[in-house]
């Protein structure tokens, strides 16, 4: 071997060791930046000459070491195992928050809960149930009316105001995770330039795979990597980011067919196809709970719930037939539409259950001092009959037809006595219209629009109190034609407090008492937070262990590496002084020729 080879072979040393230095040292350097990943020199014997052979092997000299890889510590399916549980864990933690949100609209967590406001205006219906002539008795009632509709609207507003934010966090998730993409096809260029060469592009993988978990963590994703280091990934089972290009997504009102502006996201180029299906039921086995983006479109829902989307079997509109026999409504056809639309919505949910216990305890009293009829079962008017307004409206009588009963309704106080005032309206509309036949007989009947020919339901938000009621505790119906105290009508609003008028849901077996069903409201929001609090706990345990296994892989321990650059620099010096030692060898082979 020349002395020039030897020369050769202290270089390489040299070289290997500056190179284990200068990644050890960038180890060091960046051990608390998150995400970033222990880089390891792989060393190897450099190429080997032959000079001649033995009897039983080749005669070989080596050329010095040579770095065979800067290695990138990671573990492909320990990152795939962390990015699905922590997509998981995202999707749990929205539908925790947004339950725990409904328990702070209802003061259930802190300040005062709905529960004085319907425990309050209950006392007062007992109270009126001792003396119903007693003025300070109605003005009570009243104004314990007031203070439960203005609460009600403000639960029911907070509601609304929640499904809001959770709709503009959507459109900003939706932005994040289009710019993640981007980013992604730009590190995937310029991974694959550098690559192209000896060179390794680590620091550019550790961005990558930092936005690979940050982008898991919003959406469900796979992915792979061919041999030029280029990342395909996939959302929700469409190519989103490939080669050189980035499948966007947008957002798009889609349920504009029930008034509602709320944004789903599309896909821009697929002809506005919807991301998500959220009418598939959730399941952890098919993993279709995964991704923060998937969290809070389930938690919102996809409009404002009222309580005419909750179905009940004993309802008796269920029961009405036209005039050729068929069912007017179906009850199937409708729970359907509560399993696919309210029931997977934690928000919508509570919204429905919410408006349907103020819409009972709202048309319980106004039944009460209202009542009403079936202009054909109980009136005995022929289906088909045709009534006259007074602005020359015609109201065919059907099945669905009702008109106060005037034998049973209680009568305002004073001289001026008059029957239908109710408590509580829907807002421009009048509870009865008055028509009469073509005998000249007069009926008034109940009205189910409002001044603008639309429907008009006793839900949250079209509720108004009465003014004139308001303006005057004697108009409430609690006298008798004669001008004596209608005690039986005072008995009948205390009464509607003990009766079990509703349930929850279709699900629901047991019809409750007003005090019962919040009771039950109440407890169903707090054992759906306990579950999905323990979803999250569950996950961010098993995400924290699948990361814990991680780190213990790509994670920097600098008293390692401090050993490591000990270690190095030795043999950087081992080899300067190697050639040293030749240099010295060949000056003194030189001058003594």
């Amino acid at each position: 071997m020349s002395g020039f080879s030897s020369l050769y072979i202290g270089v390489s040393g040299l070289q290997s060791s500056q190179i284990a230095i200068n990644t050890t040292s960038h180890n060091i350097v960046n051990a608390n930046n998150k995400g970033y990943v222990r880089q390891q020199v792989a060393l190897r014997d450099s190429i080997y000459n032959k000079i001649g052979y033995s009897g039983s092997a080749t005669k070989q000299v080596g050329l010095g070491v040579d770095i065979q890889e800067i290695r990138h510590l990671r573990d492909s399916l320990l990152d795939k195992a962390f990015r699905m549980e922590h997509g998981r864990q995202s999707f749990y933690e929205y539908q925790s928050a947004a339950v725990v949100e409904a328990q702070e609209i209802l003061g259930e967590l802190d300040g005062v809960p709905f529960s004085e406001y319907l425990t309050e205006l209950r006392e007062s219906v007992y109270e009126m149930e001792k003396d119903p002539s007693s003025v300070v008795a109605r003005s009570s009632f009243i104004q314990n009316a007031v203070s439960f509709l203005s609460r009600a609207d403000a639960v029911y507003g907070g509601l609304q105001t929640y499904q809001a934010t959770l709709n503009q966090q959507v459109v900003n998730m939706v932005n994040n995770i289009n710019q993640i993409g981007h980013r992604i096809l730009e590190l995937n260029k310029a991974i694959s330039a550098v690559e192209a060469g000896p060179e390794s592009a680590n620091d550019m993988r550790d961005e990558r795979d930092n936005l690979l978990d940050e982008l898991s963590s919003l959406i469900k994703i796979d992915y792979s990597e061919d041999e030029k280091g280029i990342v395909r990934v996939r959302a929700e089972g469409i190519l989103f980011v490939d080669s050189s290009i980035v499948n966007e997504m947008g957002v798009k009102m889609l349920d504009t067919d029930v008034d509602s502006d709320y944004y789903s996201p599309v896909w821009k180029e697929m002809d506005d196809r919807q991301v998500f299906n959220l009418q598939v039921p959730v399941s952890t086995e098919k993993g279709t709970d995964v991704g923060a983006l998937k969290g809070i479109l389930l938690a919102r829902g996809n409009s404002v719930a009222r309580y005419t989307d909750i179905p009940d079997k004993a309802d008796p509109k269920y029961q009405l037939k036209d005039a050729q026999g068929n069912f007017i409504h179906s009850y199937d056809e409708d729970l359907d539409e509560y399993r696919r639309l309210v029931e997977p919505s934690a928000i919508k949910t509570i919204m429905g259950e919410f408006d349907q216990l103020v819409n009972e305890v709202v048309e319980q009293i106004n039944d009460v001092l209202c009542p009403n009829i079936s202009a054909i079962e109980d009136a005995g008017l022929a289906a088909g009959t045709v009534l006259k307004a007074a602005d020359g409206t015609e109201i065919i009588v059907d099945s669905e037809t009702l008109i106060l009963d005037t034998e049973n309704a209680g009568y305002s106080a004073g001289d001026n006595k008059v029957q239908g005032v109710e408590l509580f309206r829907r807002k421009n509309t009048d509870r009865y219209i008055d028509c009469t036949d073509d005998n000249g007989n007069v009926y008034r009947v109940y009205n189910t629009k409002n001044d603008f020919g639309l429907e008009s339901l006793y839900t949250l938000g079209n509720i108004e109190m009465n003014e004139p009621v308001l303006d005057s505790c004697d108009l409430l119906g609690f006298t008798t034609a004669n001008g004596e105290v209608d005690q039986k009508r005072a008995n009948a609003l205390a009464d509607a407090w003990n009766t079990p008028y509703i349930k929850l849901g279709p699900d629901y077996v047991a019809y409750n008492d007003f005090a019962e069903y919040y009771s039950e409201f109440v407890g169903q929001i707090g054992n759906a937070g306990m579950l999905f609090d323990n979803m999250v706990s569950y996950q961010d345990t098993l995400t924290l262990g699948v990361d814990g296994e991680r780190m213990a892989l790509t994670g920097v321990s600098t008293e390692e590496e401090l050993a490591y650059l000990i270690q190095f620099q030795n043999a950087y010096n081992a080899a300067s002084r190697y050639i040293t030692v030749i240099d010295e060898m060949l000056e003194h082979i030189v001058t003594a020729l």
